[in-house]
C-alpha cells in the first residue's frame, strides 16, 4: 500500500513536471507571436508609408513631364 502511493506519488510529480514544461513553453510561443504581430503590424505601416512616397515620386515625375512639354 505504502508502495502504491509512492508510485502514484512519483507519477503526480512527474505529471507536474510536463505541465509546467508545457506552461512555460505556451507562455514562450505567446510571447513570440506577440512579437511577430507587433512587427507584422510596423511592417505593414512601412508599406503605406512606402506606398505613399512612391505616389508622391510618380506624381513629382508626372508633373515634370507635363514642364517639360
Amino acid at each position: 500500500s505504502v508502495s502504491a502511493i509512492d508510485s502514484i506519488s512519483h507519477t503526480l510529480e512527474e505529471v507536474n513536471g510536463a505541465t509546467s514544461s508545457i506552461a512555460a513553453a505556451v507562455e514562450e510561443q505567446t510571447v513570440t507571436l506577440a512579437d511577430i504581430s507587433q512587427n507584422l503590424t510596423v511592417l505593414a505601416q512601412g508599406a503605406s508609408k512606402f506606398k505613399e512616397n512612391i505616389g508622391q515620386v510618380t506624381g513629382s515625375a508626372d508633373r515634370l513631364v507635363e514642364q517639360a512639354r
